[in-house]
């Protein structure tokens, strides 16, 4: 590969920032540890940086958003299209360039002997390459590049949201595995403004085969309220905005176990409902060494994952 022409997409990764990528990929796996073909789409962001889609049957959708400021270099060529590989490929890859190691403590993660990852594209269409600058040696993995149709752009606008809410990660992540017990298959999410503060209620639901309440499926006894209405003066929410109350808009739990992974990697989340049911789940994912009271200022994060997820009625 010569190194000397314009590239055709070409960035750079020091410090930590490896790993933060590797560990942010690899959640958008539908099965990590066994992992089938998956298509990744690595597009331009409209507002800098990089983002990485991967999506299953037009319904659900996660993307990887890494800022302008995460990149030790970006150079995106103004043709630049996008390109599609394997996520498994990718992932394969950064792995046996032994950029990092996943780990569900932060705070215990190893530090990557990689002093630079670079990843490189010359052409269009062309294979992507993966090179690691090592104090002492160089080491390259080339990656094939496959064709493949863009993402479903799911026209999610900040315009039509009607819920909108911030909260702790580990506090949303430990609910949603308390309501994903034995039979749970959609998990029901509702919003409503009740005194002073309003209220988000996420309960599980199973089929049961005889009932058709919820379009064939039925309560089962996990519920989870925020703020609990035990403690209505808890101060659950960072932010909260609702415009529009709802009731019963149900999602398939599968697609929902598919964020709970990401928001082991995160502090914070931002929950959203807009007008045509949709869900999108925003994880700001943690980055950098902080100490438990050390607050990381949003401005500061430069690593971001989105779940879209359609209501059931549109699966």
């Amino acid at each position: 590969m010569e190194s000397h022409r314009e590239a055709y997409l070409n960035f750079s990764l020091t410090g930590e920032t490896p790993r933060v990528f590797f560990d942010a990929v690899t959640c958008l796996c539908k099965n990590f540890g066994k992992m089938k073909k998956q298509v990744l789409w690595v597009s331009h962001a409209s507002r800098g940086g990089l983002k990485f889609v991967v999506e299953e049957e037009s319904n659900f959708q996660a993307s990887v958003l890494v800022r302008q400021s995460g990149f030790a270099k970006l150079e995106v060529s103004e043709n630049f299209g996008g390109l599609c590989v394997f996520l498994t490929d990718l992932l394969d890859g950064l792995s046996v360039l032994g950029v990092t190691q996943t780990s569900q403590n932060f705070s215990n993660l190893s530090t990557s002997r990689a002093s630079v990852l670079r990843v490189v594209q010359e052409k269009e269409n062309e294979p992507l390459y993966l090179i690691l600058h090592d104090p002492d040696f160089v080491t390259q993995c080339r990656l094939k590049t496959i064709q493949a149709d863009p993402p479903v752009d799911f026209s999610f606008f900040s315009s039509s949201v009607v819920c909108s809410a911030i909260l702790a990660s580990d506090m949303l992540r430990e609910a949603l595995q308390e309501i994903d017990v034995a039979g749970t298959e959609a998990l029901k999410v509702s919003v409503k403004r009740e005194g002073i503060k309003p209220t988000i209620s996420l309960q599980g639901v199973g089929r049961d085969g005889t009932t058709d309440t919820y379009g064939g499926f039925v309560g089962i006894s996990v519920c989870v309220e925020f703020p609990s209405p035990i403690d209505s003066s808890s101060d659950v929410f960072a932010e909260f905005h609702v415009t529009d109350e709802f009731s019963g808009i149900v999602f398939p739990i599968h697609f929902i176990r598919r964020c709970l992974r990401a928001l082991a990697f995160s502090d914070t989340c931002r929950l959203r409902v807009n007008r045509t049911g949709i869900l999108s789940l925003v994880i700001r994912f943690r980055t950098g060494s902080k100490i438990p009271e050390q607050v990381v200022e949003i401005s500061s994060s430069y690593c971001f994952l989105e779940y879209l997820v359609c209501p059931l009625e549109a699966v």
